[in-house]
């Protein structure tokens, strides 16, 4: 496995985001991820409330400077409830699921001065397989943040430890593994 360390805070306005899965099991484990880095956190169910969710935590004199997205995903973007997620293109499920979001529609709002990123932000994308594909790319290219995601599975690492009673139980480190290579993207 490829450990990494996923937040090294460094200022101006931190968000962490729990993007609710299509797999309601996951939900409670990505809210403890977001609820651990420290940031603020929100819960986005789709697309629409996750760029509001981004609106909503972004100004100028507090710009967006690290996030943390705890998600499902695959090549094209992050897969939320009901597969209304955030996409680099809009997928033919858009016609079905009309709370989705596409990039496009970032940059928008980002072109439009709505959606603020601080110099030096960085974006940490722990979903799979979300920098084996353009979105992570293209995600760079509108935020000018720096991008680090995996190109394949990506996992907590968990580690036995002792708990009060002295018996061995498996525990969530903070780090993230991969059986793919993490890659740092900048514009």
């Amino acid at each position: 496995n490829n450990p990494f360390y996923y937040i090294d805070p460094d200022g101006n306005k931190d968000l962490a985001i729990a993007a609710m899965s299509y797999k309601v099991r996951d939900n409670n484990s990505f809210k403890a991820r977001a609820i651990r880095t420290g940031f603020e956190y929100i819960a986005p169910y789709n697309g629409s409330e996750f760029i509001q969710g981004l609106v909503d935590n972004s100004s100028k004199g507090d710009p967006l400077k690290n996030i943390a997205i705890f998600s499902h995903g695959y090549s094209s973007g992050i897969i939320m409830e009901s597969f209304a997620g955030l996409y680099n293109e809009m997928p033919f499920i858009s016609f079905f699921v009309p709370k989705s979001r596409s990039l496009g529609r970032l940059n928008s709002l980002i072109k439009s001065g709505e959606i603020q990123f601080g110099e030096g932000s960085k974006i940490y994308l722990m979903g799979c397989n979300l920098a084996s594909g353009d979105f992570a790319i293209q995600l760079a290219e509108i935020t000018g943040a720096e991008v680090i995601a995996s190109k394949g599975s990506v996992s907590p690492e968990i580690k036995m430890m002792k708990d009060k009673k002295g018996n061995n139980t498996p525990v969530e480190t903070g780090r993230f593994t991969s059986d793919g290579q993490w890659v740092s993207i900048k514009s």
